[in-house]
């Protein structure tokens, strides 16, 4: 494939690339420092009803306009970004983004991710 060539790629199940005709892709960040519903970001510990208040509001909306949407996730420490995956797992479906403040964080919770079948809809983000 040259450089000219559009490249589509699925990811659990949201199409991303490929034509421009295609639609942009909704992605919301969550848990990154000074976030309102995180209450401790080394430890991970945040307020789940308006973590999941967020995720499903971000559904709506795409359902509404029919636009994919992805979640974005981002941790201070491998525990926290670990357990932010864990719990967004948990409520969707949609493909997530592992995003952390250094390699050694992302790659804990890519690795974590790996171990508990999340592999097929995850993105390793840098």
């Amino acid at each position: 494939m040259d450089s000219s060539e559009k490249c589509l790629v699925t990811i659990g199940g949201v199409e991303v690339g490929g034509s421009p005709v295609n639609p942009t892709v909704l992605i919301g960040c969550m848990f990154y420092r000074k976030h309102k519903i995180v209450e401790d970001h080394r430890r991970g510990l945040f307020d789940r009803k308006e973590a999941e208040k967020l995720i499903l509001l971000q559904e709506e909306w795409s359902d509404k306009t029919g636009i994919p949407c992805m979640v974005d996730i981002f941790g201070e420490t491998s525990d926290a970004l670990i357990k932010y995956l864990d719990f967004v797992s948990s409520i969707t479906d949609k493909p997530i983004l592992l995003n952390g403040s250094t390699w050694r964080v992302r790659i804990s919770a890519m690795n974590h991710a790996c171990e508990v079948g999340l592999n097929s809809r995850v993105i390793y983000t840098s």
